[in-house]
């Protein structure tokens, strides 16, 4: 990695990997099959993606989350804090190169899974000015950096909580032809990541898939800390993704 300590990706990973928790596999009963979260009923596709991608023109339908995290965890402080300006710089940036060894090693492993792409895209967050955080994970690894682009910027009728549209952002530069992955910290409704997704195609854009870094899981809803119990119990495994 390009800062901090002089350490391994190896060394980096094992940092992040205790508080990382595998994700239902598509082949789940229990996983819905665009967000990897929990079903909430029948259908194969939870009622949370169910409305998003409803809402825009060009969903997507390929959503990679790398681990499951929940409140006040620790996966859950990191993933809040490594953006956070209240947040010391030396603790804020061995987050973020935690997070970058572990994206990196992910797609080292399993971009396969996912599809060839010329460029990463984040998500750009409708709370915090430009540029996302998750931008500075990315060029913080040698072997992500020269893939990023940034040509989404949101617009003055912006995603919201479970609200996604074609209108949330808009481009800044020309994405046709290009195959792009997108990238997000958290997965929770998927309004922005379907927004944004919608966008890109409808510019042009072939967005091969997304890889969110933690598919959030609320405990206390349905049949969720069931769910959870049975995934906690298993040990993370770099080996395995949730469409591999």
């Amino acid at each position: 990695m390009t800062t901090g300590p002089k350490k391994t990706l190896g060394e980096w990973i094992a940092e992040i990997e205790p508080h990382m928790v595998p994700v239902a596999h598509e082949s789940s009963e229990i996983a819905c099959s665009i967000c990897h979260g929990f079903r909430d009923g029948p259908q194969a596709v939870c009622s949370s993606c169910r409305l998003t991608i409803g809402q825009v023109t060009r969903p997507l339908e390929k959503v990679v989350p790398i681990t499951t995290t929940t409140r006040y965890t620790q996966m859950y402080h990191i993933l809040r804090n490594y953006k956070s300006e209240y947040t010391a710089d030396s603790e804020r940036r061995l987050m973020q190169v935690r997070m970058s060894a572990a994206l990196t090693h992910f797609l080292r492993r399993h971009g396969a899974c996912i599809g060839a792409w010329d460029h990463l895209v984040v998500v750009p967050s409708t709370r915090r000015e430009p540029p996302h955080a998750m931008e500075r994970v990315i060029t913080r690894s040698p072997r992500l950096n020269d893939s990023l682009r940034s040509p989404l910027e949101v617009t003055g009728t912006p995603p919201g909580k479970r609200q996604a549209r074609d209108t949330g952002y808009r481009t800044t530069s020309p994405v046709q032809s290009d195959r792009i992955l997108l990238i997000d910290d958290t997965f929770t409704s998927g309004a922005s990541l379907q927004s944004a997704a919608s966008r890109l195609a409808l510019d042009g854009a072939e967005v091969v898939g997304a890889v969110v870094f933690g598919r959030f899981v609320n405990r206390e809803w349905g049949d969720n800390q069931q769910h959870l119990e049975g995934l906690e119990e298993e040990d993370f495994d770099w080996s395995r993704c949730c469409i591999h």
